[in-house]
C-alpha cells in the first residue's frame, strides 16, 4: 500500500508535464500555421516582406526545433518512444517544410532584387564610360591618310594582270604561228 502512495504525488506531474508539452507543440503548430496564412505563395512582394518574412521564419524554426527537443525528450519516459518519436520527427518534419517555402521565397525575392540593383550599378557605369570616351577624343579634321606604308608610294598606273606563270607561256605559244 506504501508503494502505491509513492507513486500518487508523481502522477499528477506527468499528467501536467504532457500536458505542457502538448500545449507547447500546438502552439508551434499554430505559430507555423499563422506563418503559412501569412505568407502564401507568391505575396512575397517587397524588399521589407521579404526581410520581415525571413525573420520570422527563423524564429518559427527555433521555436519548432524547442518543440521537438521537449517532445523526443517526453518520449524517453515512455515504453514505446520508438513511435513516440517518429510522430515528434514527423510533426517537426512537417512544419520546417512548409517554412521552408517561404524562406525559399523570400530568399529568391532578395537575391533576384539584389541583382536588379547590381544590372542598375553596372549599366549606369557603362554609359558614363560611354560618355567619358565620347567626349574626350580628339576631333577630326582634314583627309585621311593611304592604306600604304610610309615608304612605298602608290603605283600611278593601273595594277597589272597578275597570271600564272603556266598560264603566260600557254599564251606565248599561242602568239607564234
Amino acid at each position: 500500500m506504501r508503494r502505491f502512495f509513492v507513486f500518487l504525488p508523481a502522477l499528477p506531474l506527468s499528467l501536467f508535464l504532457s500536458l505542457s508539452l502538448a500545449a507547447g507543440v500546438v502552439h508551434a503548430e499554430a505559430l507555423e500555421a499563422a506563418l503559412v496564412k501569412q505568407y502564401p505563395a507568391g505575396s512575397v512582394q517587397s524588399v521589407a516582406m521579404a526581410s520581415k518574412a525571413l525573420s520570422e521564419v527563423t524564429d518559427t524554426r527555433k521555436r519548432v526545433e524547442e518543440d521537438y527537443t521537449e517532445s523526443r525528450n517526453a518520449c524517453l519516459e515512455k515504453f514505446f518512444m520508438t513511435n513516440c518519436f517518429d510522430r515528434a520527427k514527423e510533426r517537426r518534419r512537417i512544419a520546417l517544410s512548409s517554412i521552408r517555402k517561404i524562406e525559399v521565397e523570400a530568399s529568391a525575392y532578395l537575391r533576384k532584387d539584389k541583382a536588379d540593383e547590381r544590372d542598375k550599378l553596372v549599366a549606369e557605369r557603362q554609359r558614363k564610360a560611354a560618355s567619358s570616351a565620347e567626349g574626350s577624343a580628339i576631333p577630326f579634321i582634314g583627309a585621311t591618310r593611304s592604306q600604304t606604308a610610309p615608304n612605298e608610294s602608290e603605283p600611278d598606273g593601273p595594277e597589272p594582270d597578275k597570271s600564272s606563270p603556266n598560264e603566260a607561256a600557254s599564251e606565248k605559244q599561242m602568239d607564234k604561228p
